[in-house]
């Protein structure tokens, strides 16, 4: 690493008095560009072994990295204190007399080109465009690095995705689903579907999910153990660029809240320190993958934004070790993650010219995904049929959670003309075909309100017309159930 070296002390009569160590350390840095970045943090731009390497002023390591040149210059320790003062020194003038630049984390986009960085010890990127992709020795678009994302290979022309097909479970109609939700991981400038892996155990979710995560943003914590709060979701927002979490049974309303917002782009609020009143926000968008056993989605909007993998159980006799699964896919990691840069790139030249007509909920990715089966030497409708079915697959495994749908279901079928009354009489005809055993069972009539409004879009989807009447009534609000004829 490059170091500024002081200039010799001397005896000369008149000269000004020694520096102080904050002084020094300043002097270390001095000439090295600060700036700040669209979340108000600071960085400063390193030289090292031609490249340049963005740091986080106020990161642990940066004060490490002071600490030490400060001991190589001046064969002394700095104090603590020297070294926080000039920390804080330099994070003032690059919020105050720093460029402002944005940053990015794995995944760039600049002038109509998409960036990805290797995280290599040079600091390598990829340029991928509608004219082709290169490696380019510095990215245009200031990349910085946590501590987790670990280094991607260095992609090689020549391979395809059957080498990634042959080694991760995923169905053949699921396919074009999954490529197009990895080259949009690709793109940080769009919304992002929730990936959820569902199956019995022995179906391969967490060997597969290991590969997809490692493919695109391999991280020193492939798989996360399940979030606790909310906050535990924007932490590994801001380490990591493609969020993966293990072996989930239960995903409570919050946290189903916390990553819809994160995936369709949203803002997280918390007290930055417990001594004050202030605010630390973060504005982060990220592609998100889950795996569990089942149910673990209830939440209607997030339903309409996710794909749900029902992987199959592997039969006896074709199971491979994971040794032999990991040494094959590292094997073959570069030919398939340069076969995925062809494809984005043929995509990218493809997508300005896709329909658009009749375009789904998630559209940014719909209409990547129809760009993507033309790029294949498919129509686009063969995305279509695949995101239809995964979508309605979705949707019952929606309703499956909603307590109240068997029972509603029920009723109609006894009531050919619907219901017409209060939220009151629902519930009170409702439990008479209630099973006991379920949880979540509304015991109030503001309950059952609550819940119908959050199931009235996939209720509507299956033929089941929810209307509500704004006015109240002097027995109460009103409501008025209808099925649809298919």
């Amino acid at each position: 690493m490059s170091r500024t070296h002081l200039p010799q002390d001397t005896d000369t009569a008149g000269q000004n008095e020694r520096p102080n160590q904050a002084t020094r350390l300043l002097a270390l840095v001095a000439g090295f560009p600060l700036f700040h970045d669209q979340l108000k943090r600071t960085f400063i731009a390193i030289p090292h072994n031609g490249h340049i390497e963005h740091w986080r002023i106020d990161d642990d390591k940066f004060a490490e990295w002071l600490s030490y040149q400060f001991y190589t210059t001046c064969q002394s320790a700095a104090s603590k204190t020297a070294v926080n003062d000039a920390i804080a020194t330099l994070n003032g003038r690059a919020r105050y007399e720093g460029d402002y630049r944005e940053t990015a984390l794995r995944t760039a986009v600049l002038d109509g080109s998409y960036y990805l960085d290797l995280y290599d010890q040079h600091w390598r990127s990829v340029q991928i465009s509608p004219e082709g992709w290169q490696l380019i020795a510095q990215s245009p678009v200031p990349f910085y690095r946590s501590e987790a994302p670990q280094p991607l290979p260095c992609p090689h022309p020549g391979g395809n995705l059957d080498q990634l097909w042959e080694i991760i479970n995923v169905p053949n109609h699921d396919r074009i689903l999954v490529t197009t939700f990895l080259l949009d991981c690709l793109r940080p400038d769009t919304n992002y579907p929730v990936l959820v892996l569902e199956g019995e155990q022995g179906s391969a979710k967490s060997t597969t999910q290991r590969c997809l995560k490692e493919l695109i943003d391999p991280s020193a914590m492939p798989l996360r153990v399940p979030p606790k709060k909310i906050q535990d979701v924007f932490i590994g927002a801001s380490n990591d660029h493609l969020l993966s979490f293990n072996n989930l049974s239960h995903l409570p309303a919050d946290l189903q809240d916390a990553i819809c917002c994160l995936a369709t782009g949203g803002t997280y609020a918390t007290r930055a320190l417990y001594t004050n009143n202030q605010e630390a926000v973060s504005n982060i968008q990220r592609p998100v993958m889950l795996n569990g056993i089942g149910g673990l989605i209830t939440r209607q909007d997030l339903l309409e934004r996710t794909i749900y993998l029902d992987l199959p159980r592997i039969r006896e006799g074709q199971r491979k070790t994971e040794r032999e699964l990991t040494q094959r896919f590292e094997e073959h990691r570069p030919y398939v993650l340069g076969a995925l840069l062809d494809l984005l790139v043929t995509t990218l030249r493809i997508l300005p010219n896709t329909p658009q007509n009749d375009l789904p909920r998630m559209a940014d990715y719909a209409q990547l995904g129809r760009a993507v089966a033309m790029a294949q030497g498919y129509s686009p409708d063969h995305f279509d049929r695949a995101y239809a079915r995964n979508q309605r697959m979705t949707l019952e495994k929606g309703l499956e959670s909603c307590p109240i749908y068997p029972a509603l279901a029920s009723l109609l079928e006894i009531q050919h003309l619907g219901f017409n009354g209060t939220y009151q009489t629902l519930l009170s005809r409702l439990n008479q075909y209630r099973d006991y055993d379920i949880k979540g069972w509304p015991q109030s009539s503001k309950a059952l309100a609550t819940t119908l409004r959050r199931q009235a879009p996939a209720l509507r989807k299956v033929g089941i017309d929810i209307h509500f009447e704004a006015q109240r009534r002097q027995e109460g609000y009103y409501l008025s159930i209808q099925r649809r004829e298919s």
